[in-house]
C-alpha cells in the first residue's frame, strides 16, 4: 500500500510547531498553520480512498494533527504573553493599578 500524501509533512511541521512555539511566537504559529493546512488535503486523499493507504502514514497524520494543535495553543499563548509583557513595560504599571 502506498503512503498517504503529506502525512510526514504535517508530523515533521507539527514537531516543529512546538520546538519553536517560544520563539516569539511567530514561527510556532506558522508551523502549526501549515500542519493543519497539510492535514486537511491529506485528509481529502484519504476520506476519498480510506484502505487505500498505509496505517502507518494515517497515525503519523492523526499525531502530527495534534502536536500542531498542541504547538498552536502554546505559541498563541506565549504571543499573548508578549503582547501583554511588552504593553506594560512601555506604558508602565503605576501604582494605582497596583493597589
Amino acid at each position: 500500500m502506498p503512503e498517504l500524501p503529506h502525512a510526514y509533512q504535517v508530523l515533521v511541521l507539527g514537531i516543529a510547531s512546538i520546538a519553536s512555539c517560544f520563539c516569539f511566537g511567530i514561527i510556532g504559529l506558522a508551523c502549526g498553520i501549515a500542519a493543519l493546512v497539510y492535514y486537511r488535503k491529506a485528509m481529502r486523499y484519504y476520506l476519498a480512498d480510506p484502505y487505500g493507504y498505509r496505517e502507518l502514514s494515517i497515525n503519523n497524520l492523526r499525531y502530527g494533527r495534534t502536536l500542531a494543535l498542541v504547538g498552536l495553543l502554546l505559541s498563541g499563548l506565549y504571543t499573548l504573553f508578549l503582547i501583554l509583557y511588552y504593553f506594560f513595560m512601555i506604558h508602565g504599571v503605576s501604582d494605582e493599578m497596583i493597589r
